[in-house]
């Protein structure tokens, strides 16, 4: 694990290099909220490499569990959303589109590695307790909620924190949605193409992590 994290830690600091160049080639912060939203996407690992740990103490049933898990659900999505930022490149002029795309590429596959690694970690960890065929859907389940929460992220401007700052505002338009999703199919779309992708990507990651 040190040696990942060292690897992290020099992607990232690529990604804020990428970032500096942009801005000063540009003369503006435009693109600001990416070294943002790849701290908020490393909240999940730290809290999976927090739970893998009491994992090895405790039982899963462990009162110490289920905050840290809620905690790390709600920041997982944030890991995935940054590749969403895309659509922000036609809006600003700015001297080099292509090296604005590479920038947004090592922020949004560094993004991927951080969330994909979170689940990885648990997943092992939990299996270690649970059978097999009870953690495989829940982790589907984990890549469904997580792809829900982007399309409330990017369309509707939510985020991690209104769970705390204003949960009746959001799980007032959670209910709004849920309760006719067919008047959303944009949701349905956005959801479901996301979730096809991230649990694509992961079972091979899974496949092949003990190659």
């Amino acid at each position: 694990m040190k040696r990942f994290s060292i690897a992290l830690a020099l992607a990232s600091a690529v990604a804020v290099v990428l970032f500096a160049v942009g801005a000063l080639r540009n003369h503006t912060l435009d693109y600001w909220y990416l070294p943002y939203n790849l701290l908020l996407g490393a909240i999940p690992l730290v809290i999976a490499m927090w739970l893998r740990r009491l994992l090895r103490v405790y039982s899963w049933k462990n009162w110490r569990m289920l905050p840290l898990f809620i905690v790390w659900l709600l920041f997982l999505p944030n890991s995935f959303y940054i590749v969403t930022d895309y659509i922000h490149l036609p809006e600003t002029h700015r001297v080099d589109m292509i090296q604005d795309v590479i920038m947004l590429a090592q922020f949004s596959m560094l993004g991927f590695v951080l969330g994909f690694t979170s689940i990885l970690l648990l997943h092992r960890a939990y299996l270690r307790q649970i059978k097999a065929k009870i953690i495989t859907p829940l982790i589907g389940l984990v890549l469904f909620l997580s792809s829900f929460a982007i399309y409330f992220g990017r369309e509707l401007r939510w985020n991690s924190w209104d769970v705390v700052s204003n949960p009746v505002g959001l799980f007032g338009d959670v209910w709004s949605i849920v309760s006719r999703p067919l008047v959303h199919p944009g949701m349905i779309s956005v959801t479901l193409s996301y979730f096809v992708v991230l649990a694509s990507l992961y079972w091979c990651i899974w496949v092949v992590k003990d190659k």
